[in-house]
C-alpha cells in the first residue's frame, strides 16, 4: 500500500492518525495510545495557501507542512503533533493554534536543549507525562509493548547500518531510504517486518553499480537527497555508509540495557533514550560534538567524503556548516554541500556537482 491507502486501512482498524511535524517526539507514547504517527516532512503539494502566511525565506519543510494543514489532505488525520524543533516550526505552531483553526486537536511537545543538566531529564519526563495525559489514559502494559517494539526496531536499524559500514548490505541507496522513510508512517509491527525482511534478503550489489568497489560516503542534513540523486549516487559508485540526517540517523539512540537501568518505568526508558541520541543542531548540540560524531561515522564505514544535503534556509544546519566543513577538511575528508527544496527533484546542476565530487573521491 502507499501512504494514503495504508493510513486509511489503519483508521478502519480503529486507530487514530496524528500528523506529526519534524522531528523528535516519543512515538512509543502514540503507539501505546492506539495512534499512528504520520510524519510530515515533504508532502508533494504545490505551494499555494501557505505563502499567504509565511515569509518566502522560511524553509520548505515548514512551508509544505503548513500547506498540508491548510489543504483537503488534512482530513486524512485526526489531529496534529508539533514538536519545538526550531523557531520556524514553533512560530508556525502558534500561528496554526491562534489564527488558522484547523478544526482538529493540536498537541505540542517541547524537548530540552543542550547543555543538558539534571533538570533537563526532569523537564523531559514532565513533557512525556503531559503528552501521555493529553492523548488519553495510558495503559502501562501497552506502553511497555510499544517500547519493546521501538527498541526492536532500533536494534534492527543498528544492524542495518553496521552491515553497510562493513561493506555488506545489498540495498541500493534508493532502496535503503525508501525502507527507512516508510518508518515515518508504518505501524511498528509492519516496519519491523520490513526491516527484518531486508536484513534477511542477502541481496548482492545493486545493478549498475561498481559492486564491492563502491566508495562509502556519510550523508548529513535534514532529509535524504531526492530519489533521482540517490539513483545517480548508485550509478556513480557512491554508497551511503553512514547517516547523520535529522529524519533518520539522528533519531537512532545508542543501545544499552535500558530495562535494567529504568527498573521497568516506561517513561524513564523513553527519557534515557532521548539523551542517548546523536548530537543535532536542533537540540543546540555543541559543534565539537557534531564534528566528532561525523568523524566517527566516517571512520566506521571508511568513508571517503561527506555529503551535506541541506534544505534551503534551514538555519540550524547552516549555522554549523562552516565549522563542520573546516573540521572535516583538517581531518582529510572532502565534503560536498547540496541545497535543495523539500519534495524537490535533484536538477541538472546538482547532478553535475555530485558527478564531480564522485570523481574527486574515487
Amino acid at each position: 500500500m502507499n501512504r494514503r491507502e495504508y493510513l486509511q486501512e489503519q483508521r478502519k482498524q480503529g486507530r487514530r492518525i496524528l500528523g506529526v511535524f519534524p522531528a523528535h517526539y516519543p512515538k512509543e507514547i502514540l503507539w501505546a495510545a492506539g495512534t499512528v504517527p504520520a510524519e510530515i516532512w515533504d508532502p508533494p503539494l504545490k505551494p499555494g495557501r501557505a505563502r499567504a502566511h509565511l515569509q518566502p525565506y522560511i524553509c520548505s519543510v515548514v512551508q509544505q507542512g503548513l500547506e498540508l494543514v491548510l489543504s483537503p489532505l488534512a482530513d486524512q488525520v485526526d489531529g496534529f503533533l508539533i514538536p519545538h524543533t526550531c523557531d520556524s516550526i514553533q512560530n508556525t505552531a502558534s500561528m496554526i493554534q491562534d489564527y488558522l483553526d484547523p478544526g482538529k486537536p493540536l498537541f505540542f511537545f517541547q524537548h530540552p536543549r543542550a547543555p543538558y543538566r539534571a533538570s533537563s531529564k526532569e523537564y523531559y519526563r514532565a513533557q512525556l507525562e503531559n503528552l501521555a495525559r493529553e492523548l488519553g489514559p495510558l495503559d502501562s502494559g501497552e506502553l511497555a509493548r510499544a517500547i519493546a517494539q521501538g527498541t526492536g526496531i532500533d536494534r534492527l536499524l543498528h544492524r542495518l547500518w553496521e552491515d553497510r559500514a562493513q561493506g555488506g548490505g545489498g540495498l541500493s541507496n534508493l532502496e535503503l531510504y525508501r525502507l527507512l522513510r516508510r518508518g515515518e508512517w508504518l505501524w511498528p509491527e509492519d516496519h519491523r517486518a520490513e526491516l527484518e525482511e531486508a536484513l534477511a534478503g542477502g541481496k548482492g550489489p545493486p545493478e549498475g553499480g561498481p559492486g564491492t568497489s563502491r566508495a562509502a560516503v556519510v550523508l548529513s542534513g535534514v532529509l535524504p537527497p531526492s530519489e533521482d540523486l540517490l539513483v545517480l549516487m548508485d550509478r556513480l559508485g557512491l554508497k551511503v555508509g553512514g547517516d547523520d540526517l535529522l529524519a533518520c540517523g539522528r533519531r537512532l539512540p545508542e543501545m544499552d540495557d535500558r530495562e535494567e537501568a529504568a527498573g521497568g518505568d516506561g517513561l524513564e526508558l523513553l527519557a534515557q533514550a532521548y539523551f542517548r541520541m546523536p548530537p543535532c543542531p536542533t537540540k543546540a548540540s555543541p559543534l565539537a560534538d557534531r564534528l566528532k560524531h561525523l568523524l566517527y561515522l566516517a571512520r566506521r564505514c571508511s568513508a571517503r567524503g561527506v555529503i551535506f544535503n541541506l534544505v534551503k534556509f534551514c538555519e540550524p544546519e547552516l549555522f554549523d556548516l562552516p565549522g563542520l566543513q573546516a573540521g572535516l577538511k583538517k581531518a582529510g575528508l572532502p565534503s560536498l554541500v547540496l541545497e535543495t527544496e523539500a519534495a524537490g527533484s535533484g536538477g541538472g546542476q546538482l547532478a553535475t556537482r555530485l558527478e564531480a565530487f564522485a570523481e574527486i573521491i574515487n
